[in-house]
């Protein structure tokens, strides 16, 4: 994200540095133009400065610890909020601020919008929004508010790019100045949207984490009691040590193959498995 940062900034640089006092594009353009130029430069440079700071692992969303379904639903309820919002026009009614971004049918149609937005891809509309929602595609309510927030960068797009068209000649005052009150209308539904998210936030309420049951007793050999038997003799002691040797040790033998270096087999003796040699062992042993 670092790199993509300074890129944008060193445009906004090159651009002041080009168009000042001392730059190489004094020669060619109008002094005044030339001021324009810087100042608009600089205006972008730090609104751009200010937004960087909030891009944190672009292409991902963070998930919300709000169940999806629930996120969707305050999404929409939001939607709603700022299509039904509605301002004075001045002559004792009022007029839709959301018009010109409720269907994709109105936004721009001029050849050089979609180019100043960054293509077709970052087009959004209203309907699109909602039909996402409907979707159930949005993990959180931030991935919505920045669908929205998209609609009204691209109305601030296309005014400067307005602006510059009708410098040069391409384009007629009176687009331009729809295109003012679009970008104004977008101001005032960012307000709108602002203040829907902070009152959804409020109303969510994080999820409990499940309780766990508790896991029944680990079944355990119960402990001998202790009793007052008298203790083994010696020799008693002495066999059992020696026979828990003699189950404990493997032989090796050889497979048949005669040949050095033959294959050797490991076996374990199968004494253990006979009690009656475990007290043949141990009545030999207390007899001598």
């Amino acid at each position: 994200m670092e790199p993509l940062k300074r890129d944008v900034s060193r445009v906004f640089a090159n651009a002041i540095s080009y168009y000042g006092p001392d730059g190489a594009g004094r020669r060619i353009h109008e002094p005044a133009d030339c001021d324009d130029y810087v100042q608009r430069a600089q205006r972008f440079d730090e609104a751009w400065t200010s937004v960087a700071k909030a891009l944190k692992n672009p292409g991902r969303e963070v998930k919300s610890p709000t169940p999806k379904k629930d996120v969707n639903l305050a999404a929409l309820r939001c939607l709603d909020k700022l299509r039904d919002h509605r301002e004075s026009d001045g002559r004792g009614g009022s007029y839709q601020v959301a018009t010109p971004f409720l269907h994709a049918n109105m936004l721009p149609t001029h050849s050089e919008y979609l180019p100043c937005i960054g293509g077709r891809k970052n087009c959004r509309d209203f309907d699109s929004i909602e039909s996402r929602g409907k979707r159930q595609g949005y993990s959180s309510l931030e991935a919505f508010a920045n669908d929205v927030r998209r609609c009204f960068q691209n109305a601030h797009a296309w005014r400067t790019r307005c602006d510059d068209l009708v410098r040069v000649g391409s384009m007629d005052a009176n687009t331009l100045a729809i295109a003012a009150e679009i970008t104004n209308s977008a101001d005032i539904l960012l307000i709108v949207l602002d203040a829907a998210l902070r009152q959804e936030r409020s109303d969510f309420k994080p999820i409990a984490p499940a309780k766990r049951e508790a896991s029944p007793a680990r079944l355990t050999t119960p402990k001998k009691v202790k009793t007052d038997s008298p203790p083994k003799p010696f020799w008693r002691l002495q066999a059992e040590r020696l026979w828990s040797k003699v189950t404990k040790h493997e032989w090796v033998r050889n497979d048949g193959l005669q040949s050095y270096g033959g294959k050797l087999q490991w076996f374990r003796p199968t004494v253990g498995d006979s009690a009656s040699v475990s007290e043949r062992f141990r009545t030999s042993s207390s007899r001598r």
